[in-house]
């Protein structure tokens, strides 16, 4: 299978720009994330845009093609994907440092207070193995099997999100596992209550956020200029990046 050449480096310079891709979800907009910082750093006389993109594939044929200068993306979305990268002639360079890892249970009741034989659901097999440890004598179930008809189960994580709520509201389940953004994006106001790490509260069950949880990886070109590309990777989550890419085998 033949590797496409990336465009010169010297176009990128005459153009005197810097386009970047973001691969936003429903309920992760990674590219006001993206703006965000962009508007904070000194452009030094770059252009600087941020584009909205929806899909792995496309976007990295955007990338190979050099309509993006740079793509940022759910690092869950983009590790595992090397042949296709190599394909296209890419690769991650970086990420972004994560700012909200630790995901949430969206109840009236804290763990800890849940019922006997609560039922919890979550789509996180790790997540669902610590609620456990933690309390063995709840009910963890996937949102497959909390459903009669699983065919019915939304897959966009957001609207997914308000399926469990109406099933939290029709005191069907007593809780489920979010992320502080599908919960904030689909404008929930059931109580929640963080799986932290490092809780605050003596006691309290410590929770391990699934691996590349709200961690954005930076894809660039091979060869595109370190100095333009780490205008938005971060040595922090360069670090949470490497370290979690080798517990889970890969060489992201």
């Amino acid at each position: 299978m033949s590797i496409r050449s990336a465009p010169s480096l010297e176009v990128d310079a005459m153009e005197n720009r810097l386009i970047v891709g973001a691969l936003d979800s429903s309920s992760w907009k990674i590219s006001d994330i993206v703006s965000g910082h962009l508007d904070t750093i000194d452009h030094e006389g770059l252009e600087q845009s941020v584009t909205p993109l929806e899909e792995v594939s496309s976007a990295l044929e955007s990338l190979s093609d050099g309509e993006i200068d740079v793509l940022a993306v759910p690092a869950s979305e983009i590790i595992g994907s090397e042949a296709e990268l190599a394909d296209t002639g890419c690769q991650i360079v970086g990420a972004r440092t994560p700012r909200r890892p630790s995901l949430i249970l969206v109840s009236p009741n804290r763990l800890m207070y849940q019922p006997k034989s609560a039922i919890i659901v979550s789509d996180s097999e790790l997540i669902r193995r610590q609620l456990l440890r933690a309390r063995p004598d709840i009910e963890v179930l996937s949102t497959n099997q909390v459903s009669a008809h699983p065919g019915d189960v939304p897959i966009d994580s957001a609207e997914r999100a308000t399926w469990l709520a109406g099933m939290l509201d029709r005191e069907e389940i007593d809780g489920f596992i979010s992320s502080r953004s599908e919960y904030e994006y689909t404008g929930q106001t059931e109580r929640r209550h963080t799986l932290m790490s490092q809780p605050k509260v003596r006691g309290e069950p410590h929770f391990i956020p699934p691996p590349y949880s709200d961690l954005i990886a930076i894809v660039c070109r091979t060869g595109f200029p370190n100095v333009l590309s780490s205008k938005l990777t971060e040595p922090e989550g360069n670090t949470v990046l490497w370290v979690q890419s080798r517990i889970m085998g890969r060489d992201g």
